[in-house]
Parts: structure tokens; C-alpha cells; sequence
């Protein structure tokens, strides 16, 4: 009887393996009908953009399959997948998105062309998509951030890369170029600042600024010229 009862456990499990297996396979071609969608709008970047998302997809299914066959009896498996392919998709869209602040609001402002001359003095000229301000109507209490997107990720990162040189421009002292970050890494980005301006306040022996999401110091003497301080 005991093992009667041990095989139809061992027959269930595999029979709830197979339903989640089959919703795994649901929710990859509801990805590709995404995927195909994007290589029908964006034909110029789809091959570099559809490589790096479905790298990401990948491994993230990866790792939730291993969860699913861990823990076959956990009904809230399949829900994870779909968190996690989202997850991977919102990173996806932000990759290609970049935000302004600071840049003073005018009334019936010709945003876009704002944002242009901003990238040609940085050296960039990028087709620009989707510029408008975040938030709803102009506030006299505070600038609204502008919000615009360009053709892939590495149009991006180019532009990133030279946001420091808006500091050597007339003009450009309050404005920042930052990448379209989500809810928890706006969060973990406030905390790392606020960490970095109480540094420069407790060790002014030293030059403090943040590089790649870290902070770093460095003795006044020895502090290297090209130092992206932030």
C-alpha cells in the first residue's frame, strides 16, 4: 500500500510538471509574438537589441524552469515566470530610454529641439523619439524631467558616456543626463548620493565621486584628472 501510495504522488507530480511546463511554453510564444512585433518596427536595430533581449529571457527562464522543477507542488510558479519575462522587458525598453534633468521649463517649449542642441554639444546626433516631460503640467516649485528614447542601447551608452562633458558647457550647471533608471535603483542611486555628499562633508581631505554606482575616494594629491564626480 505505502508504495501504491509513493507512485501515485510520483504519477501527480508529473502530471502538475507537465501543466507547468506546458505554461512555460505558453508564455515563450507569447515573447516571440512580442519579439516579432518589435523586428517589424525597429528593422535597423533588431538584430543587435534581439540578441541582447533574448540572452536576458533565456537566462532568466533558466533559472525559474530550475525553481519550477524544484517545487512542483507551489502554484505560484508560473506567476514568477511572468514577473520575471516582464522584468526583462521593462529593463529592455529603459536600456533605450534617457532622462534630463534640470533643463529649465519654458511655455509652449520646443522640447525636442531643447534636447537636440543638448546632444550635439555632447557630440551626439541621434534620431530623437518620444521627448516629453515626466509628470503633469508645469509646477513653479519644481522642473519636471524630460523623458526620450533613441533607436537602441548603444546610442544610449554612447551618450551617457559623454554626459560629464556638459559641466565644461555654458549654460548646462543644474542639468544632468542620467539613464532611465527603475523605482529600486532611483532608490539605491538617492541612497548612494546622499552616502557620497556626507562623505565629502565628514573627509574633505579626499575627492569623493561615483563611478560605476560605487563611490570612490581619492587623496587630493592623487586624485586622477579625467574623475567622473558626481
Amino acid at each position: 500500500e505505502e508504495l501504491a501510495a509513493v507512485k501515485e504522488e510520483n504519477e501527480a507530480l508529473k502530471k502538475e510538471n507537465r501543466a507547468y511546463q506546458k505554461e512555460v511554453i505558453q508564455l515563450q510564444k507569447q515573447l516571440i509574438e512580442k519579439q516579432d512585433e518589435q523586428i517589424n518596427s525597429v528593422k535597423d536595430t533588431v538584430q543587435t537589441e534581439l540578441k541582447t533581449f533574448s540572452s536576458a529571457v533565456t537566462s532568466t527562464m533558466k533559472t525559474e524552469i530550475k525553481s519550477v522543477s524544484k517545487s512542483c507542488a507551489s502554484a505560484v510558479a508560473p506567476k514568477k515566470i511572468a514577473a520575471a519575462v516582464q522584468k526583462v522587458a521593462d529593463q529592455d525598453e529603459r536600456s533605450r530610454n534617457v532622462i534630463v534633468y534640470g533643463l529649465n521649463e519654458e511655455k509652449d517649449e520646443d522640447l525636442q529641439n531643447r534636447v537636440q542642441l543638448i546632444l550635439e554639444d555632447l557630440g551626439e546626433k541621434p534620431v530623437i523619439r518620444n521627448c516629453s516631460r515626466v509628470g503633469n503640467g508645469m509646477r513653479s516649485d519644481a522642473t519636471r524631467p524630460v523623458k526620450f528614447s533613441l533607436a537602441n542601447s548603444d546610442h544610449v551608452r554612447q551618450v551617457l558616456r559623454k554626459a560629464k562633458l556638459l559641466r565644461t558647457k555654458e549654460g548646462y550647471d543644474s542639468v544632468y543626463v542620467c539613464p532611465d533608471r527603475s523605482l529600486e535603483e532611483r532608490r539605491a542611486y538617492k541612497k548612494l548620493v546622499e552616502e557620497l555628499m556626507k562623505k565629502r562633508t565628514t573627509e574633505t581631505n579626499k575627492v569623493h565621486f561615483i563611478r560605476n554606482n560605487k563611490i570612490v575616494s581619492f587623496e587630493r594629491d592623487s586624485a586622477p584628472r579625467n574623475a567622473d564626480k558626481t
